[in-house]
């Protein structure tokens, strides 16, 4: 991680403490000077927060659903991505809510991202971040990304860290599915198991 990353990652975390009126406050500045970037970045750490908490129910009536300020997450995000595609806030965690978007946005911004991707398919920063995004996604597609990263930087240490850790999440997702589908086959076996013997036992008695 460059010092420039860990500088915005840490903007974002402090734009997650930002109270209301401070972001009011830097929403104006947006407004006025739309290529702040510090101020976005830090609006995007102040958004995050309040939407992860908007969906577990602390501040629901508020900011749930197409609320302004859902409104504004959105908006926030897609300007990254049309304007910032290569650059080091568009691949922030904080460009994907915490519990996703709805299903409508996200077809809207996978669209957005396969056209910076049609535009630029050697830069390396743009899959990267498209990578990012598509993790929450389809982790097929970001692995994909990753990989066609590294064909053109094949000596790139983070990339062959994001690959690995990647594969391996998409590993433990499949055992964990069949896991879970294979106790589902067996629940009756083991309810019969457990209890089939007992009723024939009272039912013969």
């Amino acid at each position: 991680m460059t010092k420039d990353s860990t500088t915005e990652l840490m903007r974002a975390h402090r734009g997650g403490k930002l109270s209301r009126n401070q972001a009011t406050l830097l929403e104006q500045q947006v407004d006025v000077e739309p290529n702040d970037v510090k101020s976005r970045v830090s609006l995007l750490g102040y958004y995050h927060r309040s939407s992860g908490l908007s969906w577990s129910g602390v501040l629901w009536s508020a900011f749930r659903g197409n609320s302004i300020h859902q409104r504004r997450y959105v908006d926030l995000i897609t300007w990254f991505v049309e304007h910032r595609s290569q650059s080091i806030e568009a691949g922030l965690p904080e460009m994907y809510p915490p519990l996703g978007f709805d299903e409508s946005v996200s077809k809207i911004l996978k669209e957005l991202w396969e056209k910076q991707i049609a535009k630029s398919p050697t830069n390396v920063a743009v899959l990267c971040n498209a990578a990012s995004f598509f993790y929450h996604t389809d982790k097929v597609v970001s692995e994909e990304l990753l990989r066609s990263a590294q064909e053109l930087d094949p000596d790139n240490a983070y990339l062959a860290g994001r690959l690995s850790q990647l594969r391996g999440r998409i590993c433990g997702e499949r055992i964990f599915g069949k896991s879970v589908q294979i106790c589902w086959l067996s629940l009756p076996l083991l309810i019969w198991s457990r209890y089939g013997f007992s009723a024939r036992f009272i039912g013969d008695w």
